[in-house]
């Protein structure tokens, strides 16, 4: 899940959650996990931005690692859903994600905590699903609005963000937007993975 922002996201088995492979979070922040396989993430190679790992709900948040150059999470017995940030300090600007398989997924973004996030959406279980700008509020997920574009596999995703306008994009073509103030200072953003989804992300 190549997630890409240009300007000013006891331990079980890896499980089939998102493979990220790039993520950029405005110019600022960077990285293609293309490094040694290792259980710790560290931080991004441009801006030096630490990832750091959340829980989503009342989860136990997942155990990141790189292996075969792409992020993978790893979930504790009930845990289903989690998420991976970094906070480069800046709350607008574009988020790349380009999808490699199918899965629900999507990048997160304008997090504040595991209960109040903002995500695009690529349906469950598979893809085939109108994507959706969706928003975390106290714990419950809220449709923003659907668009007319279905996902499909190797789709890039993006999101830009400016102030309280969400604008989403399917391989360059604008396919929704929406003025909202929720979380629109929040300036944490990365990926969202859920359990067995059988989900990577280039």
């Amino acid at each position: 899940m190549p997630v890409s922002a240009k300007n000013a996201v006891g331990t079980g088995a890896l499980s089939a959650t998102p493979s990220v492979t790039l993520i950029v979070i405005t110019t600022y922040a960077s990285d293609s996990f293309t490094r040694a396989d290792s259980s710790t993430i560290g931080n991004t190679p441009t801006g030096g931005y630490a990832w750091t790992s959340l829980a989503v709900k009342t989860y136990t948040a997942p155990t990141w690692s790189i292996l075969g150059n792409a992020l993978k999470a790893a979930f504790t017995s009930g845990t289903t859903e989690g998420l991976m940030y970094v906070d480069d300090t800046h709350a607008d600007g574009p988020i790349e994600v380009k999808l490699a398989s199918a899965g629900d997924t999507g990048l997160a973004f304008r997090i504040a905590d595991g209960n109040n996030f903002w995500m695009l959406w690529t349906g469950s279980p598979a893809l085939g699903n109108p994507y959706k700008p969706m928003k975390f509020v106290a714990g419950a997920y809220v449709t923003v609005t659907t668009t007319s574009k279905n996902a499909a596999l190797n789709d890039v995703l993006e999101v830009t963000l400016v102030r309280s306008t969400v604008t989403a994009f399917v391989n360059g073509v604008q396919v929704a937007t929406t003025t909202d103030a929720f979380n629109s200072t929040a300036t944490k953003h990365g990926v969202r993975a859920v359990l067995a989804s059988g989900a990577s992300l280039k």
